[in-house]
C-alpha cells in the first residue's frame, strides 16, 4: 500500500466524491459551489462544473457520462457532461407540513431518475423528464407527524408510514416526547445519506432519528414512483449507506455526529460500519409479486 496521488483545486472542503459506473471518471463536489471531474487513469484535472447558489451536499453518478447534485440551494442539478448543458430542478414550496429544503443527498436509481434527500426529513423521487418531483414523503424522518403522503395517497397511508418508524424508534428507547431528540435537536430529521442497489430498485435513506427507511423505487408506476418499506433500527446519524447488488444486505457508517458539521451529538451512538441484513425485505417482495401473479392468472382462468 502507498500514496498515490492528491487532486487539488477545490478551495473549499470537499463533501462528496463519485465514480462514473465502470469508468475511472471521478466526479468531486465541494462547499466552493462547483463540481469537478478527475481522471484517474490519466491522474489528471479535467473540468469543473458551476451552477450551484450554494455549498454542495452531494453527489452520485450512473452508467452514462452524468452525474446528479443536490445543494443547500434548495436544487437539485442534473449535469449532462457531453453537451455541456444542466437541468435544474426545485421542490414545490406549498408543502404546508416542510420547514426546511434544503436538500442534503442524492442517489441514482437510473441515468435519468434519482433519489434525495432533504433537512426537513422529507425524500423525494426525480425524473429527468420533469422539474416537480414525481413523489414525496415529508416528515418521514425525524419525530415530526403527521408523514405527508403524495397526491394520490390516502392519509391512512401516512399514518401506517408513521406508526412504523415511531414503532422502530421506541424500540430504541427514543421518544416523541424527548424535544432534543436523543441529543440531535432539529438535525435528527436531515437526511444526510441514501443509497439504490446497483441493478435493484431497493433504495435507503438515512438520518439521525434512529431508522434507516427502506423504499422502493419505480418510476414507470405513477400511483407508486415511490414506495416506503420497512424501517431498520439504527442509533446515531446514519452518514453514508450502501446496499448490496444482490440486494440481501446494507452497510451504514453511523457516527454520533453529523457528517458536515457539529450540529448535534447522539451520545448513545457509536461511531462504525453497521450491516444490516435485507434478506427478509426482499423475501416479502418477492412473494408480493408472486401473490400478485398468481391473482392475475385466477382473474384470467375467471374470464376464461
Amino acid at each position: 500500500k502507498k500514496f498515490v496521488t492528491t487532486f487539488a483545486g477545490h478551495r473549499g472542503a470537499v463533501t462528496g466524491l463519485t465514480f462514473r459506473h465502470g469508468t475511472g471518471q471521478l466526479f468531486s463536489c465541494s462547499e466552493d459551489r462547483t463540481v469537478k471531474i478527475w481522471s484517474v487513469d490519466d491522474m489528471a484535472y479535467v473540468d469543473t462544473l458551476f451552477g450551484h447558489q450554494s455549498e454542495l451536499n452531494g453527489i452520485d453518478a450512473h452508467r452514462r457520462e452524468r452525474c446528479a447534485t443536490v445543494s443547500s440551494d434548495r436544487t437539485l442539478r442534473a449535469w449532462k457532461i457531453a453537451e455541456d448543458s444542466q437541468l435544474v430542478f426545485r421542490p414545490s414550496m406549498n408543502d404546508d407540513k416542510r420547514k426546511d429544503y434544503a436538500m442534503e443527498c442524492v442517489a441514482s436509481v437510473a441515468h435519468d431518475h434519482w433519489i434525495t434527500g432533504a433537512r426537513d426529513g422529507a425524500v423525494s423521487l426525480w425524473s429527468a423528464s420533469k422539474k416537480k418531483p414525481l413523489s414525496t414523503f415529508s416528515n418521514v424522518h425525524g419525530y415530526d407527524e403527521p408523514i405527508g403522503v403524495p397526491k394520490n395517497w390516502e392519509e391512512e397511508d401516512g399514518e401506517i408510514v408513521l406508526a412504523d418508524r415511531m414503532a422502530t424508534q421506541e424500540a430504541l428507547n427514543l421518544s416523541v416526547e424527548d424535544k432534543n431528540h436523543g441529543g440531535c435537536g432539529y438535525f435528527a430529521s436531515s437526511v444526510v445519506s441514501a443509497a439504490v442497489g446497483k441493478g435493484t430498485n431497493l433504495c435507503a435513506t438515512g438520518a439521525g432519528d434512529g431508522t434507516i427507511r427502506l423504499w422502493k423505487a419505480t418510476p414507470g408506476e405513477k400511483d407508486t414512483a415511490l414506495e416506503p418499506k420497512h424501517s431498520l433500527p439504527q442509533r446515531g446519524f446514519v452518514n453514508g449507506l450502501a446496499i448490496a447488488s444482490s440486494g440481501k444486505f446494507l452497510l451504514a457508517g453511523v457516527g454520533q455526529e453529523p457528517r458536515l458539521g457539529r450540529w448535534g451529538r447522539d451520545a448513545g451512538a457509536k461511531n462504525g460500519v453497521v450491516m444490516h441484513r435485507l434478506d427478509h425485505v426482499v423475501d416479502e417482495d418477492d412473494s408480493d409479486e408472486d401473490d400478485e401473479e398468481s391473482d392475475d392468472s385466477m382473474d384470467e382462468e375467471e374470464d376464461e
